[in-house]
């Protein structure tokens, strides 16, 4: 085939494909992803603020600040982490400054897990941290010095406690709450009826604090966002990177967005809205967890 012959079949191929996107985009249910949402209601998982395109790439793809100039130069440091209680992920800084020279126990604490979990005895190490000021949220206490952030800024997460049953009280969870290490639990020990000492394995969780808006931001983890580097489309592998709209294929994998999906040749029907679905789950279970105050020293108050 000549050249000229194989160029010109190339340039239609690659004009079909980057007129698909718009018809492919009317085969997803509407998901409340837009910046048009009308009364209160916020788009469900993308942002339309400055800071999706500055610092956290989440922005809804009728977003005001949305570019098709990925920003390179965004904070590495801020990472999507797990939070056991609110069950769902927060953009959050997790790791130290490559700059910052301290004590490296305090790096290490930092670097110590990918998530916001309560199975170790180091509160201070577990709780997440949010400077309003700033509009920017800690993993732990470590990870806000490591990056040199001012203490008396921070806000504390709440901690919360669950218990195995019914028998601990809040008076147990104030007065006898403790880490047993041979165990790795948190837990109670406490007489029954019959005056036998037993250990009520109880779990920490953490929940937002609710004078707290600024700085604390839900992310969804696993999502596809990258083209495979075998796709050739430019202006397809831009999209998909600008813009935060999930789908699911049939029960497969998440897409970042439509464009994610097509140019891993997922270009037919059967899409899905990604929901939320943690949200509700998690506030009943926050509801009946017992609350527990912290000092900055990390002992129970």
């Amino acid at each position: 085939m000549p050249a000229a012959s194989t160029a010109l079949i190339l340039a239609i191929i690659c004009l079909c494909l980057d007129t698909a996107p718009g018809e492919y985009r009317k085969l997803i249910p509407k998901c409340s992803n837009s910046c048009l949402t009308s009364g209160n209601t916020q788009p469900t998982n993308c942002f339309c603020d400055s800071k999706c395109a500055l610092i956290y790439n989440d922005c809804c793809l009728d977003a005001p600040y949305r570019t098709f100039r990925v920003n390179t130069q965004r904070n590495h440091n801020i990472n999507c982490v797990f939070v056991h209680g609110e069950n769902r992920h927060f953009w959050m800084v997790d790791t130290c400054k490559d700059s910052w020279v301290g004590h490296e126990h305090v790096r290490e604490k930092c670097n110590e897990t990918g998530v916001v979990r309560g199975d170790s005895s180091d509160i201070i190490g577990s709780v997440p941290v949010t400077n309003p000021r700033e509009g920017i949220t800690f993993k732990n206490y470590y990870c806000a010095m490591c990056n040199n952030e001012p203490t008396e800024d921070l806000v504390e997460w709440q901690v919360k406690t669950l218990c195995g049953d019914d028998l601990v009280t809040q008076e147990d969870i104030l007065q006898n709450l403790t880490f047993v290490e041979d165990r790795q639990q948190w837990g109670v020990w406490k007489f029954d009826n019959e005056m036998v000492l037993k250990f009520h394995e109880c779990y920490l969780l953490f929940q937002r604090p609710s004078n707290v808006t600024s700085g604390i931001r839900h992310c969804m983890a696993g999502m596809i966002s990258t083209c495979p580097r075998s796709w050739q489309n430019i202006a397809t592998r831009r999209r998909c990177k600008s813009y935060v709209d999930p789908v699911r294929w049939q029960d497969g994998p998440v897409f970042r967005n439509i464009d994610c999906a097509m140019c891993h040749n997922r270009t037919r029907e059967h899409y899905k809205c990604v929901y939320d679905v943690t949200h509700e789950t998690s506030a009943i279970m926050l509801n009946r967890a017992m609350k527990v105050d912290i000092s900055c020293s990390g002992q129970w108050l």
